[in-house]
């Protein structure tokens, strides 16, 4: 009979295997907030990647809004419109698909190794990319 408050060892090969009543205590879960030089690579290419492609839609937009005024015009037309998905469309289809992949890796590291040094940088970039949309909107404000 095995007694529930003794340990029981169980050799098989060179590996004893614990063989006990009772459930082993819970582990405390590690988080991680430290960087290394591989995660720190990682990190700068998508947040260099996100400051250019958020710098190139300003760029757009404001060239956009330059020709507008330099025309005096008082409206958008439709051809600025082409202008602007035609010059700003792969930069934020590019900028979105790193996004996307960043945000896979976000959930990976978050639920399999309890790690939120990725989230801290979605964090950052998605205020990087808020500031943009502000700016880009008060700039492209046509005056009447």
């Amino acid at each position: 009979m095995i007694r529930p408050d003794v340990v029981h060892f169980e050799v098989t090969g060179d590996t004893p295997v614990n063989r006990t009543n009772s459930f082993p205590e819970p582990k405390a879960i590690p988080v991680s907030f430290a960087w290394t030089p591989r995660g720190l690579t990682w990190f700068a290419l998508y947040l260099i990647a996100n400051f250019v492609g958020a710098l190139l839609m300003f760029r757009f937009g404001h060239s956009i809004a330059q020709l507008a005024r330099q025309e005096q015009r008082d409206y958008y037309d439709s051809v600025d419109g082409v202008t602007f998905c035609c010059t700003a469309g792969p930069v934020f289809l590019f900028c979105g698909f790193v996004n996307a992949l960043w945000s896979i890796k976000v959930l990976v590291d978050a639920f399999k190794r309890r790690d939120f040094r990725a989230l801290i940088a979605s964090g950052i970039v998605l205020a990087v990319w808020v500031a943009d949309y502000l700016v880009m909107r008060l700039d492209v404000r046509i005056p009447r």
